[in-house]
């Protein structure tokens, strides 16, 4: 049964300062421009859609200022999705109108076959929603995020340029004042400018008075005229009080103020008021380019000034001119230095548009190239011609470009959360040494393909700090592959861990590679800064991993710094973290070098996947451990109760009947000679922070995202048998 279409609301559209805000910018109406038809082209473009509109709702109509594949003009305000999105106050998406019971009905989409649309609000500065850029489509489709991301960049770029056409319009309607008060004073400066103003104001606004004064320095309550004009005539200056004055009630006003009947009733302390038979009197405060309150402009009269409008309009546009030369000289003194600095901006400005060009550049070849063996070899191997030998090969290369890829695009997602302030640690002990350990694992292969030894030393184990595991192993891996890298083939690289205090630890890494040149050693943990994009092309990567570094050690309340000799004499970076203890032992080689094992460790293994279940049970047996497998909740629980206590629980989460969550729960309820205690890793597909979180929460000691590696597996339940015990 088909619906109405979707009411359409006015109260926001209609709403007087929205109105207000879209004529401010004298848009509505005007001809195409350039710089709008490209934002829609482009927008086009990136949604790969066939149409693209820059809409501007009125209150009766919609104005199209550019549109993209149809013609511009106007149109009802009830025809469309915008004026929909402007009364909904956000983003609007409709990925197939016909299937949506709010649009499918409506007679101008449906006539006009219009089935996707995406459009986001051009919102003003002070939050005013002018109305959209949208693209549209004659078939349904699903945008992506980063379409849609990338339609908000846009409309911010709709929005700038409206603001420079409102600044370049407002700014030729004050070179035209500029111009008048010019014709006037355009042979005069300091104080015949100022004389010859207010001569001009008592003639061409017919008064009495006219005057400028200005705030005595040593004196917060008195203004000294600078020129006075009455009657056409230059009269001696004097100085006033400010209490209980019209001038004093104006500079209070910081703005124009106008008294136009009974002038001396109303200021009966200022008696020159009386004496003179003001009537009127209208004034504005002189204000520096900084706001501070230089003084005001006045004129006054014996009779009611005829003239309200034209005196209000040249007393704004003097006081400015005014307030400028007051200003001038101190201006000249400073221009050079401002203009320094403006030539300093363009040029940082410049290499930083410059460094992120290369940048992109970069990004491009770096997520291009693995594909190219992936996409060769795959298709290689679906002739089925290899041999045995070359398949092996072949499998090999694709994994390794795969995992390159991964790790090139978690690099660019972590900067993103970085940037944007939503990185978020898991934070909980940390054994430091652990950690290195696992960091080492991970980057040997690489150093033993390039014949570089990696020494280490730990002259304190057992150094604990509170921080995020997974985060603190990315530092350190993130150092030690950068020391690989850079490192020349029979190098060498050290790592050593210690105290720097009592209270923080410290993590050296050395390394005998290339070294750094001291120009650019300001600069390693910056983003988008290269030394030379040629050692990113030479040796590879995004150049981000350094500033990645410095970010979440920061986060993790540690420091990170490094230091050079220069090209071709090595690197040394340290790091220091603080710790929540000082577990301090000797350094023992031998428990360093002891190869990890599950010898002897016991394992309940629960995962209702029998192909999850069977990899887990065979990675940990492999390590030496005696595992049992269950595919249920409700089988785990039995294998507690009819079988030797295991040392270690792993679990999945999302089990059907009996999850992993009921399962934790049902186990901490039991006495500590059934279990009641065990360690216990989650080991699940659900990987989001707040799935961390809650299985935490619930009783796990970790938790694991699948799909995991052998190596951390085996490793996460070292860990956790170490840090228990230790």
């Amino acid at each position: 049964m088909s619906e109405d279409p979707l009411p359409l609301s006015l109260n926001l559209i209609e709403s007087p300062e929205r109105l207000a805000a879209l004529h401010h910018y004298g848009i509505v109406g005007t001809p195409p421009e350039a710089a709008f038809d490209d934002l829609t082209r482009l927008a086009a473009q990136v949604c790969d859609t066939p149409l693209s509109f820059i809409t501007f709702v009125d209150k009766d109509y919609q104005f199209f200022k550019s549109v993209f594949g149809a013609d511009t003009g106007t149109a009802p305000l009830e025809d469309g999705f915008c004026p929909y999105l402007v009364e909904k106050q956000e983003a609007l998406v409709v990925p197939n109108a016909l299937a949506d019971t709010k649009f499918c009905t409506h007679p101008a989409i449906a006539a006009r076959g219009l089935q996707f649309y995406a459009g986001v609000p051009l919102v003003t500065q002070s939050g005013h929603i002018l109305g959209t850029l949208c693209v549209i489509d004659l078939r349904p489709r699903e945008p992506s995020q980063a379409q849609i991301d990338s339609l908000h960049a846009l409309s911010r770029q709709v929005m700038s340029q409206l603001e420079l056409k409102l600044a370049a319009r407002q700014m030729a309607q004050t070179n035209e004042a500029l111009t008048a008060v010019s014709c006037g004073v355009a042979a005069t400066v300091g104080n015949m400018f100022f004389a010859t103003l207010v001569q001009q104001f008592t003639q061409a606004l017919c008064v009495d008075y006219a005057y400028i004064s200005l705030l005595v320095d040593d004196q917060p309550d008195c203004l000294r005229t600078l020129s006075v004009c009455h009657q056409g005539r230059i009269v001696d200056n004097f100085d006033y009080s400010l209490t209980n004055s019209p001038c004093g009630a104006t500079l209070q006003a910081r703005s124009l103020c106008w008294f136009d009947r009974d002038l001396a009733q109303r200021f009966p302390k200022v008696p020159m008021l009386a004496a003179l038979n003001i009537e009127s009197y209208a004034a504005i405060p002189i204000v520096e380019a900084t706001g501070k309150p230089l003084g005001v402009l006045a004129v006054m009269n014996t009779q009611l000034m005829t003239v309200p409008a034209l005196v209000e309009s040249l007393l704004n546009i003097f006081s400015v001119r005014i307030a400028t030369e007051l200003e001038r000289r101190r201006a000249e003194a400073t221009q050079a230095e401002l203009l320094a600095c403006a030539e300093k901006a363009l040029k940082q400005a410049e290499r930083a548009s410059h460094s992120k060009d290369e940048f992109l550049a970069v990004v491009s070849h770096e997520l291009r190239s693995p594909l190219n063996p992936i996409v060769g070899w795959s298709q290689l191997l679906r002739k089925g011609n290899l041999s045995p030998e070359k398949t092996t090969e072949a499998l090999s290369i694709i994994e390794r470009n795969a995992r390159l890829q991964v790790r090139l695009i978690d690099d660019l997602l972590d900067i993103s959360r970085i940037l944007q302030g939503k990185m978020s640690l898991q934070k909980q002990p940390v054994r430091l040494d652990s950690v290195i350990a696992r960091a080492l694992e991970t980057v040997q292969l690489a150093a033993d393909a390039k014949n570089i030894g990696i020494e280490t030393r730990l002259y304190a184990v057992g150094l604990t700090v509170m921080g995020d595991e997974s985060r603190l192993q990315q530092i350190i891996w993130n150092l030690l592959s950068n020391a690989v890298k850079f490192t020349p083939e029979g190098g060498h690289i050290q790592i050593e861990l210690s105290t720097s205090d009592e209270t923080h630890a410290k993590i050296q890494v050395t390394d005998t590679g290339k070294g750094i040149c001291a120009e650019f050693l300001p600069y390693v943990f910056e983003y988008f800064h290269q030394e030379n994009y040629s050692i990113t092309r030479q040796f590879g990567g995004l150049g981000l991993g350094m500033a990645i570094v410095r970010q979440l050690t920061e986060l993790h309340g540690g420091t990170v710094s490094v230091v050079s000799e220069g090209e071709g004499k090595g690197t040394t970076f340290t790091l220091i973290m603080p710790l929540i203890n000082r577990m301090v032992s000797t350094f023992n080689p031998a428990v360093q070098e002891k190869k990890a094992n599950l010898n002897g460790v016991h394992i309940l293994v629960v995962d209702d996947s029998s192909d999850s279940q069977l990899i887990a049970v065979v990675t940990l047996e492999q390590a030496g451990a005696t595992v049992t497998g269950v595919d249920s909740g409700a089988a785990a629980l039995k294998a507690l109760d009819e079988q030797p206590l295991p040392d270690v629980l792993i679990s999945d989460i999302s089990m059907p009947l009996f999850d992993g969550y009921q399962l934790i729960n049902c186990i901490r309820q039991l006495p500590y000679e059934q279990g009641g205690n065990i360690l216990a890793i989650a080991l699940t597909a659900c990987a989001d922070k707040s799935d961390v979180q809650k299985a935490l929460n619930a009783g796990f000691h970790r938790h694991l995202a699948k799909p995991v590696a052998p190596d951390t597996l085996v490793a996460t339940v070292m860990d956790l048998l170490q840090t228990q015990t230790a």
